[in-house]
């Protein structure tokens, strides 16, 4: 317009419309021109123009809304679709310091402006494990944007060198690298979170999201007054993400350090008290010890804050060892109504109903928390365990692949489906390969001999009475001490038809439950077939409290009421 403004303003003055054509001013005579004839015709246009378009808005007013939008609005019944237009991933910030030691604090800036946009209802964020496996990818932005099925990436450097700060970021288009936003934050340790605020709020504006948030609401908190306590707390935070080795005890020490310097810290407290709820998981300690610390450290994030997502999220974690599933129910969607695509709080509702056998509404769950972090090996394991219970062996099988190809590690559930479907020389090829890979992993002193592997695997898969008996006579399981060292050893167990075992370990350790429901009882295998159809297993249910969580929330397939019954006091049947 700026161009042919000056040109067109030209050509009028110079030039006249005649019946002969276009001529040049001076060499018309008055009465030749035809420019009023123009004017007119062109004025007649323009109403009508004006009127279609007062048409077309009135009609845009007043049509009523689509039925179906792409906003990502929680349905445990009905799974958001796989690729929207407000999508994003937040990739972990490069650590540009002198000390290269202040990665930590990269990484955390980078996560906590994650956790800031997962609080925008209208927003998919792709999930913390998913983002952060490509620190220091080669991948390139379209890749990484298909790969996490993502329409936009954030991505950014942080330098801090003493009390200063400098945060450069960037909201890139994934599908042509067109650059829609950046800006560079210069100020001092002492506005970090007003800093994490304002770049949270221009991704969004620049997303076209309106936010929904209550007059003086953030979506990046003011966490804590102390500079020394808030890097105390990136630093355990991350030592606790590791799960391996030290790292969970080291990160809890951090993270103990920091709410002693501020105990009005919540979001300290809150991830303090998942570090303890999750630690019996990964390390030798005092499981209930551990859990009873977990517990007053969510009962004290909650009062400094309760509009915090992670304590609820935790608590309901910790429900199922208490038997209170709709506790835990409540729980988690309390959490997930705080932060709406929260991809481990998705998993954990998931997971609860998966411990319950309903994965009619496990499902859509598992479906979303694997949308959102595709990368994170939990997540398709669990896919592949939903499946399983389902009866979609191949499907099961899928993604029992891909959880291995992600961990590196073969899935004990991907080699019992083998086994279902008569495989019985792969899924003991299988179990020796894992073996193995298990000898690497934990040293050969805490397993028993290959050969006494080798006696297990002919027995468990398709084997003969006779080697069924020498796995059963073997003297440990898998490792060495005690058959009932791990929950997981209980479908070890079943597998070789030790299932009397199986109620004595449960009847001794009654926590190893919930963990063995969660993905093992309800699969598709004639082994855990059977022991489902043991009258054992119904007082089992009543024992836990299933029952009185089913009558609310509906049976599941596997379990039905007895005829003229709620299926209270055990009056129900399992299959």
């Amino acid at each position: 317009l700026l161009i042919g403004f000056p040109i067109a303003v030209l050509l009028a003055w110079a030039f006249e419309m005649t019946p002969e054509g276009v001529k040049r001013t001076e060499s018309v005579e008055d009465g030749d021109s035809i420019t009023g004839q123009t004017g007119r015709r062109l004025d007649f246009a323009i109403l009508g123009g004006l009127v279609v378009v007062i048409g077309l808005v009135g009609w845009q007013i007043s049509r009523p809304e689509p039925l179906i939008t792409d906003s990502p609005v929680f349905d445990e019944q009905a799974p958001e679709p796989l690729h929207l237009a407000q999508s994003i991933a937040v990739l972990p910030f490069v650590n540009m310091s002198p000390d290269k030691d202040q990665e930590y604090f990269a990484d955390g800036i980078s996560e906590e402006i994650l956790n800031a946009l997962v609080k925008v209802t209208k927003l998919r964020v792709a999930g913390r494990t998913s983002s952060f496996s490509f620190k220091n990818s080669d991948n390139n932005i379209k890749e990484i944007g298909e790969i996490l099925n993502v329409s936009h990436i954030l991505e950014g450097s942080v330098r801090k060198q003493g009390n200063q700060v400098r945060i450069t970021a960037q909201l890139i288009k994934a599908d042509d690298g067109f650059h829609l936003w950046s800006d560079t934050y210069d100020g001092s340790l002492d506005n970090i979170f007003d800093l994490q605020e304002d770049i949270s709020r221009k991704v969004t504006s620049n997303l076209k999201i309106l936010l929904e948030l209550e007059t003086g609401e953030r979506l990046a908190s003011k966490m804590t007054s102390s500079v020394d306590a808030y890097d105390l707390f990136l630093r355990g935070r991350q030592l606790v993400a590791k799960r391996f080795g030290s790292s969970i005890p080291d990160g809890i020490a951090l993270l103990e350090q920091a709410v002693e310097l501020d105990p009005k810290f919540a979001e300290a407290w809150a991830a303090l008290a998942e570090a303890e709820a999750v630690s019996p998981d990964y390390i030798p300690i005092d499981y209930n010890a551990s859990i009873m610390r977990a517990k007053a450290h969510i009962k004290t994030a909650i009062a400094l804050n309760e509009n915090l997502a992670l304590p609820y999220a935790v608590a309901g974690l910790l429900m199922d060892d208490e038997g209170d599933y709709l506790g835990q129910l409540a729980a988690l969607q309390k959490a997930l109504a705080l932060e709406p695509n929260n991809a481990l709080t998705i998993r954990w509702l998931g997971s609860s109903y998966m411990i319950l056998g309903r994965f009619d509404k496990a499902l859509p769950l598992i479906e979303r928390a694997y949308s959102l972090d595709p990368l994170s090996s939990t997540n398709s394991y669990n896919m592949g365990t939903v499946n399983f219970s389902l009866g979609n062996l191949e499907e099961a099988k899928r993604y029992f692949n891909i959880h291995s190809n992600l961990g590196g590690r073969v899935s004990r559930l991907g080699l019992f489906i083998l086994d279902e479907q008569g495989d019985h020389a792969g899924a003991i090829e299988l179990f020796m390969r894992k073996f193995d890979q298990d000898v690497l992993r934990l040293g050969a002193d805490q397993l028993f001999s290959r050969e006494q592997a080798k006696t297990y695997a002919l027995g468990a898969f398709g084997g003969t009475e006779q080697q069924r008996r020498a796995a059963r006579d073997l003297p440990d399981n898998y490792i060495k001490g005690p058959g009932d060292a791990g929950a997981w050893q209980l479908k070890d167990q079943l597998i070789i038809g030790n299932t009397d075992r199986v109620f004595e370990i449960l009847s001794a350790k009654p926590e190893f439950f919930n963990q063995f429901s969660g993905d093992q009882v309800w699969i598709q295998h004639k082994a855990f077939k059977a022991f489902r159809a043991d009258p054992r297993f119904v007082k089992l249910l009543e024992q836990h409290n299933f029952p009185d969580a089913w009558q609310e929330i509906g049976w599941p397939e596997f379990c039905k009421p007895n005829p003229g019954t709620d299926g209270s006091r055990g009056q129900f049947t399992c299959h």
